[in-house]
């Protein structure tokens, strides 16, 4: 059901021990809507100063209505003391997204490196600015992701060391009239180069990863989330460090699903499964202390690679809307991108919807109230092998009044009309768990018009979907929500040789799936009363409360609000109070 609404490039480096710092909580950023920060001392026994540099990549999309924009950068320099602040910024009238990576290098001497490395975004999405489609509302998204890595250059002849770390973050801020989902990868990774030997080798020495439908953070001293829908998961695999354990909880619509806290994390208070979702329990320093087994008769070269990596995904639109991130993983894929695999023990990759051979449907609920226009989709597909720059050529669009093949009937659309408005790739693939770097499953995400659909009225309805790629590819699929929820996951698959209808199902897991997609909707006010702002239906159906509930419609930036219909920035105004004034006067039918 779905609502209404790597590798990357290395150097060999040279440590010893590293210790975390705590800063005071979330000191640089805390306005941010993600925010990843690692406080470092690094101390070597070395007899030069380590050459330092910062590996960064970042980001940004936003979209209002039909206006876009989409920027990225990516790429390592070299670093002394002081700060060094990689940004970019896309703006699609009035949408708006940035994302930073940033370094700065308080310390450095011979066998001395210290300093803080962070990855911040904002995302800050809008139906106004740019001229909607026809109806009068419109919708926003914007994402923002960025990635930093510091590490110093170096040789030493012993692989052992310590690791005091602290992280200081947060992510997924909420802004309201918006939803947002937001993502934290925050691993430390080893790497042994063995010149004597001509021998590579890399170990995980620690994996944090946090998704988050709200907020989550970690301060350097507890762990706290408020988010219905999210999943902490912390790994000390203990192949190369004295210590070992794994701390995992997961929430799934509101109750703890999974708690898991074995090794250092035994004694960690995690909230049992069946405990609601909000939660906070101690998380202070992890102290690691690793052997990466190096011959010391050996010339090698030792790197502990520090790395925070955060995004965050938001959408509105006049009534708001969900964003089922399809992201399970940040800078991990081909050439750093993100990352999409299944989750858990689902396998499917995704769902057929070529046009003449499969098509997926799935449902919506239209809410009590006015009626809804649905405006536009955002559809997540891919096509094996092609090239990332290709976009599908169609998606087509049928409505449903129930479940396909299960009593319901077409009410609208066709499989012959062209409903694809754009597409972007958006910097991630969708993998296997086990193949990480598969650069085969370039997704884009396509803009589906459903404008053209008429103001539904309350209840459920169901939107089918087939589309066309580019030839000479693998036929366009889609990809499923990786996240679960149960009673609600019950997408619809088409056979259409054999016109059959069945529940879609995950090949491993065998659950029920949704589709990763985002509708977008608006409430239509209804024309003969604009002035009844809070739709009540008991007489005097205009009142104080009209003028309260325009006042906070305008302050939110509501579309509403903009009652003259001006497109003429700023469109919202003192003409709009005029406006709203004297429609107030004349009263309703």
């Amino acid at each position: 059901m779905l609502g209404t609404n790597a590798v990357r490039p290395r150097t060999a480096a040279l440590v010893l021990a590293l210790v975390g710092l705590p800063t005071a909580a979330l000191a640089q950023g805390a306005g941010n809507d993600y925010c990843v920060r690692h406080t470092f001392r690094l101390r070597t026994p070395g007899n030069i100063t380590p050459a330092v540099s910062l590996s960064h990549k970042e980001r940004t999309f936003a979209r209002t209505n039909t206006c876009r924009d989409n920027d990225l950068a990516a790429g390592t320099v070299g670093i002394g003391l002081g700060l060094t602040t990689r940004t970019v910024m896309s703006v699609a009238p009035g949408s708006t997204a940035d994302a930073t990576a940033e370094a700065n290098i308080t310390a450095l001497g011979v066998g001395v490196v210290d300093g803080w490395v962070e990855a911040r975004g904002n995302a800050n999405p809008t139906t106004l600015g740019c001229p909607p489609p026809p109806q009068p509302r419109g919708s926003g998204r914007s994402t923002a992701f960025s990635a930093g890595q510091v590490h110093a250059r170096g040789r030493y002849l012993d692989s052992r060391g310590n690791i005091r770390w602290s992280g200081n973050w947060k992510n997924s801020k909420p802004v309201a009239g918006s939803a947002s989902f937001g993502i934290v990868s925050d691993p430390i990774t080893a790497t042994l180069i063995d010149h004597t030997t001509g021998l590579t080798s890399s170990w995980k020495l620690l994996s944090i990863k946090s998704h988050a439908q709200g907020d989550a953070w970690w301060d350097g001293l507890t762990f706290d989330s408020s988010a219905a829908e999210s999943i902490l998961d912390i790994d000390i695999p203990g192949v190369v460090t004295t210590q070992s354990g794994r701390l995992r909880v997961v929430a799934r619509g509101g109750v703890i699903t999974e708690s898991i806290a074995t090794g250092v994390f035994a004694a960690t208070p995690v909230p049992a499964v069946g405990a609601p979702a909000g939660y906070s329990f101690p998380l202070p320093e992890i102290s690691l202390d690793y052997d990466l087994g190096a011959n010391p008769n050996n010339d090698v070269e030792v790197e502990i690679a520090l790395d925070g990596a955060g995004e965050t995904d938001k959408s509105v639109a006049a009534d708001g809307g969900n964003v089922p991130t399809i992201i399970t993983d940040l800078v991990s894929g081909f050439d750093s991108a993100n990352t999409s695999f299944p989750l858990g023990n689902d396998a499917t990759l995704g769902y057929n919807i070529a046009v003449s051979q499969a098509h997926v449907a799935d449902d919506i609920l239209i809410l009590p109230g006015p009626p809804t226009q649905l405006e536009v989709m955002e559809l997540p597909l891919f096509q094996i092998n092609a090239p990332t720059p290709m976009p599908p050529q169609a998606v087509f669009v049928r409505l449903w009044n129930g479940r396909p093949g299960l009593g319901g009937a077409i009410i609208g659309g066709d499989m012959t009309t062209n409903r694809l408005m754009s597409s972007e790739f958006i910097d991630a693939y969708r993998v296997q768990h086990s193949n990480l770097l598969d650069p085969t499953r370039p997704i884009h995400n396509a803009l589906v018009d459903l404008s053209w659909i008429p103001p539904l009225p309350p209840g459920r309805v169901w939107i089918e979907i087939g589309a066309m790629g580019m030839p000479g590819f693998g036929g366009p699929m889609v990809v499923p929500a990786p996240l679960s929820q149960p009673g609600n996951d019950d997408a619809m698959v088409l056979n259409v040789p054999a016109n059959t209808w069945n529940f879609a199902q995950d090949s491993g897991s065998g659950r029920r799936v949704s589709m990763g997609w985002t509708v977008f909707s608006s409430r239509q006010q209804p024309t003969t009363c604009y002035a009844n702002c809070d739709q009540s239906m008991i007489p005097p159906v205009l009142n104080v409360n009209d003028f309260t509930c325009f006042l906070n419609k305008f302050a939110a930036g509501d579309p509403y609000a903009n009652c003259d219909q001006s497109t003429i920035p700023p469109v919202l105004n003192v003409n709009d109070f005029t406006c709203f004034l004297n429609k107030f006067a004349a009263g309703c039918d």
